[in-house]
Parts: structure tokens; sequence; C-alpha cells
């Protein structure tokens, strides 16, 4: 028997994905829960633990597992919550922030395209979440568990014992102790999703500089000028994040010097369905906007990834990243918003 739980990588889904390993595990313990995005995945890690009974816990379900869900017209959990408090409780925990952003704005792109889908069960951690007995009364109904309040208001209070509850630590006075920098950052990029899982307008995206990295060094971040002085390569590359299916616009915010000016230089965009790139050549110093338009289909796995690189040697010059915006196409019949 395996059991399905989406969510993000938050209190909340954690707290749906335990109440479903207990509600559906054997009297002599609950089930394992298995964070696993994609069908390989969950072979494997049924195959390693040498079982076939476990609840399976993507954060980031790949689009042909999400496929796979509804064509086998299983019933399964999805879990949303503020992906701000889910940042904020894994950055309390010691978690990059920079790394936080790459991972909850991907669950937020993959989990979104659930919650409309057959078979799903959508619970909120600002309304279900709130009285937790219900909750668990409706996940055990939907799934099929035999179980009734009587039978699960025990097994909530010893989750509650092991520090297992629908919601964490008061994410807003973490948030108020953040740097502004760091702030921005995560608003821009994880943000707009909690209009977005409420069935609202899907607003842009903003990815800042910070989330961006220098050449091919994943460990640097773009802290301002890029120096395009030497050979022919890639000058920055990122953010690295999944966008939901559907129609998208890039747009690139750059500023170059009158000696970067001279040069062309290419925008190379992967993740998406085929090859999407532009050539761009300034006309004169100062700050540039570009467009670059592709399409992520329902089966993408992969990352948004955006390279910006020069075409040819540079004996001087600087270019500045100054904002990395994208939203849904508005000439495209459908743009990406939920299902």
């Amino acid at each position: 028997m395996l059991e399905f739980t989406i969510g993000l990588p938050g209190p909340f889904g954690t707290w749906c994905a335990a109440v479903v390993a207990r509600l559906a595990g054997p009297t002599a313990g609950p089930l394992p829960v298995i964070s696993a995005n994609t069908l390989d995945q969950i072979s494997r890690s049924l195959i390693g633990r040498g079982t076939s009974q476990a609840v399976i816990s993507p954060r980031e379900p790949s689009g042909r597992l999400r496929a796979e869900l509804s064509a086998a017209g299983r019933r399964f959990i999805v879990s949303t919550e503020d992906p701000r408090a889910v940042f904020g409780h894994l950055v309390a925990n010691g978690l990059d922030a920079r790394e936080t952003v790459r991972a909850v704005a991907s669950s937020c792109a993959a989990v979104i395209g659930c919650i409309d889908a057959p078979g799903a069960l959508t619970l909120r951690a600002d309304w279900e979440g709130l009285d937790p007995l219900a909750a668990a009364a409706a996940i055990a109904s939907h799934l099929g568990l035999p179980a009734n309040e009587a039978e699960i208001a025990p097994i909530l209070d010893d989750l509650a014992r092991d520090g297992i509850v629908p919601a964490g630590e008061n994410w807003t006075t973490f948030w108020a102790e953040l740097g502004e920098a760091e702030r921005a950052m995560a608003l821009g990029a994880i943000a707009p999703y909690l209009r977005a899982f409420n069935g609202e307008a899907f607003e842009p995206l903003s990815w800042a500089p910070l989330l961006f990295t220098t050449g091919e060094e994943p460990g640097q971040p773009v802290l301002g000028p890029i120096d395009i002085t030497g050979r022919a390569r890639c000058l920055f590359r990122g953010p690295d994040i999944l966008v939901p299916p559907g129609a998208w616009s890039l747009w690139l915010g750059l500023s170059f010097s009158t000696e970067a000016v001279e040069h062309e230089y290419l925008v190379e965009i992967s993740g998406c369905a085929g090859a999407s790139s532009i050539s761009v050549q300034p006309e004169r110093p100062g700050q540039l906007q570009g467009r670059v338009d592709f399409i992520v289909d329902e089966t993408a796995d992969e990352p948004i990834s955006i390279r910006f690189m020069s075409r040819r040697a540079a004996f001087d010059g600087i270019l500045t990243l100054i904002t990395a915006t994208v939203a849904p196409r508005p000439d495209a019949p459908e743009t990406a918003t939920r299902g």
C-alpha cells in the first residue's frame, strides 16, 4: 500500500505526511515516509527499504508523477501553506537563505499543479490546519482509512509530543530580523505563490541578483558589477528554480559600461521546452531591458537556468544584473497559474 501526500517542505506538509503514516500504518507502528519526487526515486527508495508500504511525500513532484497519479485515479493529499512561513521555518533551523529560496520556490511551482488535480484533497494551513482533528478526519475519509475522531485524537497528541504540529514558529518575528537583501530576495521569488494558491492571478516572479552566480562557479553569488574582461565565457547564471507549466516571459534588466557596449552577448534558457535564446547587442551605455519567451510543458522536471554569455574576448568593461522578472506571457492563450 502506497499513500501520497504532496506539499511544501514546511510544518504543515510534514504534519500531513505524519498523520497519514500513523493512520495507514499497522499497529506495530507508522509507515515510513519517503521524500521522493520522481517515479524512479520512489522505486529505488522502496527497493532499498525492502518494502511495498510507505507514505510518499514529494516536495517537488515531477510532471510524470503528477500525470501517473491522475491516470491511475489515485486519491492523494495536497497541502499548502504560506511560502514565507516555510522559508522562515527552514532558515530558522539553520538552512542557507539562498538555497532555501530555491527549494521553496521550486516546491511551490511543482505543488501548484496538483491543487485542482483529480483525486486531490487540498488542505490549507491557514484553514484546515487551524482544526487539526477535523483535518485529520478529512484525510482519513478521503483516503478511505478506517479511523474515527476518538481514534485520531491520541495520534495527534502523540505527534504533538514529538513536536510535529500543523503550525511552526512565528515566522513574522523571524522575517523582521532578516537583512533587507535576503528579505527582498525571498519575497520576490516566493510571495507571488501565496496569491496563486488562493486561485488569484499569478503575479510576476522577481529573481534577485543574489540568486545568480558569477561565471560557472556555483558558490559565488552576484553581488555587484561583473567584470567582462577576458575570453568569451559565461558571465553569470541562475537561478536554477522550477517554474509552473505554461507560457512565460523573462525580462532581464542590465546595465552596461561604455566599454561593455562594444560587445555582443547571448542569453540562453534551459529547463524549458526546446532551446530559448536571444542575442543582445547594447546600443549605448546605461540600462537595457530585454525579453525572452519560453514555455514549460507539463512534464518538465528541470529548473529554469539562465546563462548570460559574452561572445568574444574583452579587454575592458563591466555589466550589472539589476532585475530578472518572470511573468505569464500576456499574448499566450493560456498562461501558467493553477492546474
